[in-house]
């Protein structure tokens, strides 16, 4: 990434993050003062003299942080170093994965794929992604649930993410076949059962929602390896009813695989 004038003047507003390496880190405390507005959806950031009246959607916090500037992907790059989310998982008892939090590498999810921009400046990554991610954890410590919503994390939110993408059309080869990739790319080691799951399911002349879902309706079944996978018997969950968002976006990419002609196979 580039690193422009108006970038570092942005940085500027959080006196406590330092460039090193020649620019290609960035890192130190991010505080911050913001507020997020429920009917426009936006973040408005506000300097330390900033002061006003109790309000929940009101956040004064800070976070050590650490970016590698100098990745293909400045979305992969985000580490939360300090282990502040590490504790807001232990005090509430909750899966880190919960928090969007990969505690081997200590780098956060940041968004969904699908809304990445590969363009955007450090000053809009920063204040329209960076500040907004911290601030929701933030608020879902304090008031147990996210300001805006969420995805779920791993293959489920890509799906999620892909389904609201996709938009009214719903047909998009280009689209696709991005998240045929993604979702090989997540499907390595652990992710590969569920990835041998949604290729199942994919072969179908058709994806029934009151099937098992695709995480849980499989996670605590165990299958021998040449076991033909059920999707009504043993009942676990039905898929309409945990995962609506990723079962319509699933069917949405069984759609696609059959007007494209597109492959999901090893």
């Amino acid at each position: 990434m580039t690193i422009n004038d108006e970038d570092r003047d942005f940085i500027s507003n959080f006196p406590d993050l330092k460039f090193k390496d020649n620019d290609r880190i960035l890192s130190g405390k991010l505080s911050f003062i913001v507020r997020f507005d429920r009917k426009s959806k936006k973040y408005s950031i506000y300097n330390k003299a900033f002061s006003a009246t109790k309000d929940k959607y009101l956040i004064k916090d800070d976070y050590d942080i650490e970016i590698d500037l100098s990745l293909d992907n400045i979305y992969r790059g985000v580490a939360e170093v300090g282990n502040k989310i590490e504790g807001f998982a232990k005090a509430k008892n909750i899966n880190l994965r919960d928090l969007h939090y990969y505690v081997a590498t200590k780098k956060v999810c940041l968004i969904g794929y699908f809304d990445e921009d590969k363009d955007i400046s450090l000053k809009d990554f920063i204040g329209k992604v960076v500040v907004p991610f911290f601030y929701d954890q933030s608020f879902f410590n304090g008031q147990g649930k996210w300001p805006r919503g969420q995805y779920s994390h791993g293959y489920l939110g890509v799906l999620e993410n892909y389904r609201d993408v996709m938009g009214a059309n719903k047909l998009n080869e280009d689209i696709s076949i991005k998240c045929i990739n993604i979702l090989k790319e997540i499907g390595m080691g652990r992710e590969e059962f569920v990835i041998g799951n949604i290729r199942h399911l994919l072969r179908k002349k058709k994806i029934k929602s009151h099937w098992n879902c695709i995480h849980c309706g499989f996670e605590k079944l165990v299958r021998r390896p040449n076991e033909r996978r059920r999707h009504r018997k043993p009942k676990v969950s039905n898929f309409r009813s945990c995962h609506p968002k990723a079962l319509e976006g699933l069917k949405i990419l069984h759609r696609n695989i059959r007007k494209f002609n597109l492959k999901f196979e090893e």
